[in-house]
């Protein structure tokens, strides 16, 4: 089984490839000479920022639990309209998460 660092809480963002690759074909049409410098930079602070989130809450506790992010996926067809705000929604032992605004 897998763990988590520190309190044995494993993340798992459920859609992050979507999100990174959704991120990375827009930037590939628009900037294509930094497609990759750009998803990274865009894309890595709202996940930190969703993972930090979740960690923060205090019925995260251990184990594993995942952290649905199709919304996030979908705004990052047009990643500038990525946001450090989120809405996270507990359901059980995961989470979904939606575009804040």
């Amino acid at each position: 089984m897998a763990t988590g660092i520190g309190n044995d809480t494993a993340i798992l963002m459920y859609y992050a490839p979507a999100t990174f690759q959704n991120a990375l074909s827009y930037y590939k049409k628009v900037e294509p000479e930094t497609a990759i410098a750009k998803t990274i930079q865009k894309v890595a602070p709202v996940m930190s920022h969703i993972y930090k989130q979740i960690r923060a809450m205090e019925e995260c506790n251990e184990g594993v639990v995942i952290a649905f992010i199709a919304d996030i996926a979908k705004v990052a067809m047009e990643p500038e309209k990525l946001m450090l705000s989120s809405e996270i929604q507990r359901v059980g032992n995961d989470f979904i998460v939606t575009r804040g605004g």
